[in-house]
């Protein structure tokens, strides 16, 4: 990704005395180290392996801590967070419990549970730290249950990053207790992100597969999404009617193409026919006709595989490209399927 400024000039603007030009070197310092280190991802004590990493740390804990800009402070605690700086324990503690509603109570409330599940991404992936990681992963779980509820929202999201599939019984439990839609919506999302869902994830989101008809705002739409996704990710065929379904939903559509990709076989009947349509549309995106295709090939797959043939011929770079794309994710379910088999035969 092209940024708007260098490490150099951030450092340098990180001091400027106009908050505008502040905001951009806060914004990008954390992410330009990153780049420099090669890495996309949270990396735990980044700071220590760069040359310029103590400066950029030190720069970011000062206007974490001082800069009399809120937003600017909840933004170098997030920069933080991707360095692996545990020092934004102790910074970011105070505001994750305050239940104060105002705009930059909210915003440095949710930067700092953002930062926190950064921080013990960057933990957990180094196996660095584990009682750190245990302590934000406690702090994300009582949040789970605070007065507010865009900090339950934004726990749910922080705590499967930092747990993976260990926050599903603290997730579940969330979602049964949860009233507000909205919020229901995010854990409903976070639940989908297991790898897979486990039997508790399934059964707690399976009411919510009629959400829609229940609560038709975008976040009752969302939460039944969310849950036809999450079945579908532990092979769960209860929620393919609403994939189905959502295939008619620009904003959900390439979700529901892949997450019926997944499902494969146990897809419902009518998916073929939906997506053979799809597929032939000729006013689609076609790359999104390739998409469908490519979830095709896992349901019908000699007439899935004869539409990728054909699309692999196209005079369009971006539709080969995304028949290349297809194929590796072919390939990479039919591992995943054998993989399953095997477990199971084991398990047998």
């Amino acid at each position: 990704m092209a940024r708007p400024i260098t490490l150099p000039a951030a450092l340098r603007d990180v001091a400027d005395g106009k908050p505008l030009v502040r905001n951009i070197a806060v914004r990008h310092l954390a992410g330009l180290l990153l780049d420099a280190l090669g890495s996309t991802r949270p990396v735990w004590r980044a700071a220590d392996q760069h040359e310029r990493g103590p400066a950029v740390r030190d720069a970011l804990r000062r206007c974490a801590r001082d800069d009399e800009d809120a937003g600017i402070r909840a933004l170098a605690a997030t920069g933080l967070g991707q360095l692996g700086d545990e020092e934004l324990v102790e910074i970011v503690t105070p505001w994750i419990e305050r239940d104060a509603v105002d705009l930059d109570a909210t915003f440095a409330r949710e930067c700092g549970l953002i930062a926190l599940s950064l921080l013990g991404e960057a933990a957990r992936e180094a196996g660095a730290a584990p009682e750190l990681v245990e302590t934000i992963a406690r702090r994300l779980a009582r949040a789970l249950s605070a007065s507010v509820p865009d900090a339950r929202y934004q726990a749910a999201q922080g705590l499967v990053t930092v747990l993976e599939n260990d926050a599903e019984p603290d997730l579940v439990r969330a979602l049964q207790a949860e009233q507000d839609v909205r919020v229901r919506a995010g854990i409903a999302s976070a639940l989908a992100e297991l790898d897979p869902p486990g039997p508790a994830a399934c059964d707690a989101l399976r009411p919510y597969l009629t959400e829609a008809e229940r609560d038709p705002s975008d976040a009752g739409r969302e939460t039944a999404f969310a849950a036809a996704l999450a079945l579908a990710a532990a092979r769960d065929p209860d929620g393919g009617p609403a994939l189905v379904r959502a295939l008619e939903d620009r904003e959900h559509r390439e979700r529901a193409l892949e997450a019926l990709a997944v499902l494969g076989a146990d897809a419902p009947r009518e998916a073929a026919l939906k997506l053979r349509a799809l597929a032939e549309r000729w006013w689609v995106a076609r790359v999104t006709r390739v998409r469908a295709a490519y979830a095709l090939s896992r349901i019908e797959p000699a007439r899935g595989e004869a539409l990728l043939t054909r699309f692999e011929r196209s005079p369009f770079r971006s539709v080969r490209e995304a028949v290349v794309d297809a194929r590796r994710g072919l390939d990479r379910l039919a591992r995943r399927d054998e993989s399953s088999r095997a477990r199971a035969e084991r398990d047998a």
